[in-house]
Order: C-alpha cells, then sequence, then structure tokens
C-alpha cells in the first residue's frame, strides 16, 4: 500500500524516521534551504504559504505526488497510536507508523483528527471571536451562491460545537483529489473577492470545510488521536478566549442594520452618522450590501479593516424586503439586545440613538417598536415615511415626545430582538414595498408601539412624496408588481374596513393614471389591476428565528 503523510514545516525541526513521512519545506520560494522537499517545485503555490500555510503543501501533493493515499501532518502535531488528550505533550515513540496507517486505511478511506470540542461556543462563533467575521460571511456567500450543494453542510457546521481541526487527514487518491480541488476551487474564489487578507487566513477557514465536504458527500472516516510535540502555553490560551469572548460584547448592546445597493456615497455618509452618535460605544454596524455593483465594497475597505463595521455581501439582489430580512436574522442570532434598522440613505443626528434608550426607559420596555421622527432634506417631515397612528391615517401631531402609531417604515426601527424573535422576520417575498408597512403592523396589533419626537433622521430620498405608478418613469415600472401586489396581502388581513380602503385607494390610482400619467397608460392600468389579482392568491410564509418555523 502506497502511503504517504507530508509533514509540513517551515524550520529545520525534528522528523520521524518511518519512511510513510515525506517533510515539506512550506513556503520554500525564497527562502534558504532546509534540506527537505520544497513546496516551490513542480506546480505549486508556495508564494501563498503566508495566507495559505499547510495548504501549499497539500497543493503541491495534489499536482505532483505520486501515491496511493496522502496525508497531512504538521511538524509539531501528529496522529498517535495511543489515545493520549490533545493538551499533553506528545512522545515520539506514539507517532503514527505505516503500519498503523495501513491497519485503519485497510478498512476505511479517510482519517481524520478526533474532533475537537469547544463546548460553549459554535465553531462560528469561536472563529469570529479569533478572527475577522466578514471573511467567513464571504466564504458563506461564495457556498451558498457557488457551491450550493453544499450549503446545508455548511449551515450544520455553524451550529456545531465540535470539528475536526488541524488540516490533518490521510485520503485514498481519488477523494484525496476531489477534496483539493473543491477546496481549492472555493479558496481561490473567496481569494478574488477580498482586498485585505489576514496572515493564515485560507488556513484557518480550510479547517472548518474538511467537515462540510465530508458531510455532503456522506463519507465515513476513522477518527485518530492527534497529539503536540511541544508544551502549550494553555494559561495564556485560555485568558486570550476570555478576552476575544467576552472582552468586546458586553457593551455592545445595538445593532445598526444598513440594506444598501448601488448607493455607496450615501452609505458612507450614513455610517460616518453612526459613528458620531453619542452612545456609539453601545453600538455596532452591520452593513447589509445587496450586491452592489458600483464599487460599494472597495468604498467600505477602511472601516472592515479597521472593524469599525461588519460588511456582508448578500451575493445577489434580494431587494430591501430580502436584505432587512437577512440583516435581522443575522443579528438576531447574535449577542444583540435591540436593532437599529434603516436605509442606506437614512442621516441620524447624533442624539438620534440616544432618544432610543431614554424612551426605553421611559416605558420600561413595554413596547413592540420604536419608530424616529423623519424630516426630508429641507427640514420639512418627510411625507412618504410619515407613520401611521392608525391603518387608514397619518400621523399629523408630533408635539409629544411619544406619539402612538401603528405602522412605521424602515427608516430608522428601533426594536428589541426579543420582539423579533416573537413576531418572526420581515416577508422577503415581498421584495421590494410594504415589507415595513406589513412588518410594523404585525407588531403593532399585539403590543404599543411609538414615535420618539426627539430621534430625529434625516431621510435623503431623492423625492418628498415618494414614487408613484402616475408619474414613474417607464423603465422603472415593472417595480410596481409588486407595491400592489403586497398592497393587498397587508390590507386583506384588517378585514372588510382593509378590503374596502384597498378598493377605494385602487380607484384612486387608477384614475390619477388616468388623468397625468404622459405615457403608457395601458400598461400602468394593467399592472395595477393584474398585481391586485395576484394579491388576493399571495402567500407567503413568515419565517420566526427560534425555532426556524415557516408559518
Amino acid at each position: 500500500m502506497n502511503i504517504k503523510i507530508l509533514v509540513a514545516t517551515h524550520k529545520k525541526y525534528w522528523m520521524p524516521e518511518d519512511s510513510v513521512y515525506i517533510p515539506i519545506h512550506v513556503g520554500r520560494e525564497g527562502k534558504e534551504d532546509l534540506g527537505y522537499i520544497g513546496d516551490n517545485t513542480g506546480n505549486n503555490i508556495s508564494l501563498k504559504n503566508p495566507n495559505y500555510c499547510e495548504l501549499t503543501a497539500l497543493y503541491w501533493a495534489w499536482k505532483n505526488l505520486d501515491a496511493g493515499y496522502i496525508g497531512l501532518c504538521h511538524y509539531r502535531r501528529y496522529f498517535m497510536s495511543r489515545n493520549k488528550p490533545f493538551f499533553i505533550q506528545g512522545n515520539r515513540k506514539d507517532i503514527f507508523s505505516y503500519k498503523d496507517y495501513k491497519d485503519i486505511l485497510s478498512k476505511m478511506d479517510i482519517i481524520v483528527s478526533q474532533k475537537r470540542h469547544y463546548y460553549i461556543e459554535t465553531i462560528w462563533n469561536q472563529y469570529i471571536h479569533a478572527h475577522n467575521e466578514h471573511d467567513l460571511i464571504e466564504l458563506e456567500m461564495i457556498i451558498r451562491n457557488e457551491y450550493p450543494s453544499y450549503y446545508d453542510a455548511f449551515e450544520n457546521l455553524k451550529k456545531r460545537k465540535w470539528a475536526h481541526m488541524f488540516n490533518m487527514f490521510v485520503m485514498k487518491r481519488d477523494k484525496y483529489d476531489a477534496y483539493c480541488e473543491w477546496l481549492f476551487s472555493v479558496l481561490f474564489s473567496l481569494e478574488s473577492k477580498l482586498d485585505c487578507i489576514e496572515p493564515r487566513l485560507f488556513g484557518f477557514l480550510s479547517e472548518r470545510l474538511l467537515d462540510v465536504w465530508l458531510e455532503t458527500h456522506n463519507y465515513s472516516y476513522s477518527e485518530v488521536p492527534v497529539s503536540f510535540m511541544e508544551r502549550q502555553d494553555w494559561l495564556g490560551k485560555i485568558l486570550n478566549f476570555i478576552k476575544r469572548k467576552f472582552g468586546a460584547i458586553m457593551d455592545k448592546l445595538v445593532a445598526a442594520i444598513v440594506v444598501t445597493y448601488n448607493r455607496k456615497n450615501l452609505l458612507l455618509e450614513n455610517i460616518e452618522c453612526l459613528k458620531q452618535q453619542s452612545e456609539s460605544d453601545k453600538l455596532d454596524i452591520i452593513i447589509i450590501d445587496n450586491a452592489s455593483t458600483d464599487g460599494t465594497e472597495s468604498a467600505l475597505q477602511p472601516y472592515i479593516l479597521d472593524k469599525s463595521i461588519i460588511y456582508i455581501n448578500t451575493g445577489s439582489n434580494l431587494g430591501g424586503a430580502g436584505g432587512f430580512n437577512f440583516g435581522i436574522s443575522y443579528a438576531a442570532k447574535k449577542q444583540y439586545k435591540y436593532l437599529w434598522i434603516m436605509d442606506d440613505d437614512c442621516m441620524p443626528e447624533h442624539s438620534a440613538l440616544k432618544e432610543f434608550f431614554d424612551a426605553d426607559m421611559t416605558l420600561h420596555g413595554n413596547y413592540g417598536f420604536l419608530s424616529s421622527k423623519v424630516l426630508w432634506k429641507d427640514y420639512s417631515i418627510c411625507t412618504m415615511n410619515v407613520q401611521r397612528k392608525t391603518m387608514f391615517e397619518n400621523i399629523k401631531d408630533f408635539s409629544t415626545p411619544l406619539v402612538p402609531c401603528v405602522m412605521a417604515s424602515f427608516v430608522s426601527l428601533f426594536i428589541p430582538v426579543e420582539v423579533v424573535k416573537k413576531f418572526g422576520l420581515p416577508i422577503k417575498d415581498f421584495f421590494i414595498w410594504t415589507d415595513d408597512w406589513e412588518y410594523t403592523r404585525r407588531i403593532s396589533r399585539h403590543i404599543p408601539c411609538y414615535v420618539v419626537n426627539n430621534s430625529v433622521v434625516i431621510h435623503k430620498s431623492n423625492s418628498n412624496i415618494g414614487a408613484h405608478i402616475s408619474t414613474e418613469v417607464e423603465e422603472r415600472l415593472d417595480r410596481y408588481k409588486y407595491l400592489y401586489r403586497n398592497d393587498v396581502y397587508l390590507y386583506k388581513r384588517e378585514g372588510i374596513k382593509g378590503f374596502l380602503y384597498e378598493c377605494v385607494r385602487l380607484l384612486f390610482h387608477s384614475l390619477k393614471v388616468i388623468k397625468d400619467a404622459k405615457n403608457n397608460k395601458y400598461k400602468r392600468l394593467s399592472l395595477i389591476w393584474k398585481s391586485t389579482i395576484q394579491g388576493f392568491s399571495f402567500r407567503p410564509s413568515i419565517e420566526y428565528i427560534s425555532n426556524g418555523e415557516n408559518r
């Protein structure tokens, strides 16, 4: 049985004498010769070693090594023939021999390290407490969009508290080749999307990908103990873990969720407004980018690098509704107590967040959501974002500190995470329009909700009155199919009053098209009525955080 186990090293070190092992100098290109095979020979990625670590040895073997079974160890870490705990210094005589490998591989095609258990945190949380979450999110997007058959396994891994770590394994040649083909295609795709790459990044991420590949293909494997050859500073590791785990999140009460699409200049202004909040020390900024094509991600790099924002590119345009669904779902699963939801053209004044905190104390937490007073660019009330005091009547009096309301837009909405968990997420199937009305009404049916008059934001929309199908330009008309379909869903849930209101509204819109539209009158009228009819059979599901149910 032709078995070869690479021992990845970057320095001269003790090596096992068993011929099954092949020491390989990783990152060899441009370095002093150590007397080992270099990963810079043949077809190689040696120059990528600072970011790929031992994976450059994995790649080298894939492209250059002739063997029936191929595996990877590290100069300080080996498979052991005795079940030693990982944290005990390994004994050289207990390192796996050719016979040990042969005995297992005659029955099983794959050997992996014993599961590493994290106990108090998931694989996802363990990574983000030690590394840049943005990179892991980008990886998730690639799996979801480019390798969808692997996405369920990736989701399972995120929730687990164990994994087969260290990039240590042995595989029969066909499986080894298949794994490398998949692994490097994923990592190269990720590399092409990142402007800044932290040291050892792809080595860290690949440790999480092995189980995704194994589970997707439902491969069986044999687990073997692993041990270090040197003593570890476990006290230092524990102290560092405590610092990572608890130091950064204790005072982050709020996640600001900003959905953006091709409006980078407005988004940059929005971020600066959020960073200048008087309570910014309690705030994380989460940017949900619906796959912008205007250079948004590049423009955000300084914020991403200094970790002043969490940036998530959804990989495709999910619409406003899908973006808010995605962002709220993501943040509600974290440690935050409150979510602050807004569009990228929303500019909160300096004390906007503080006023929400003050209102929360005044109300003793007894509310469903709080909404800011929304002004337009000229500091008049922004007509398109005026909250409703009933389903059918706008608020006209903003003279009191707290104004009861039943519906509000996603232009500065403050909502406790517990409310999200109780009432679910915005309906992503709406795509655009009405998602905020429906969501806030879903909550206000059960819990009092308020406009906080002193929490002020400026909405830098193009118009103060909003869009209307009668005056919309021709190339944007198709968007209105969502408006009328979604509105029917909203108002039909209000019973006979809602039905009558919607009928009157549709009649008014139709008459306005006939009177004011300069062109395409038939198309505009057709959109109104066809979409309305579709609305009566439209039954989207509502997703819930706590148990993943759809209702």
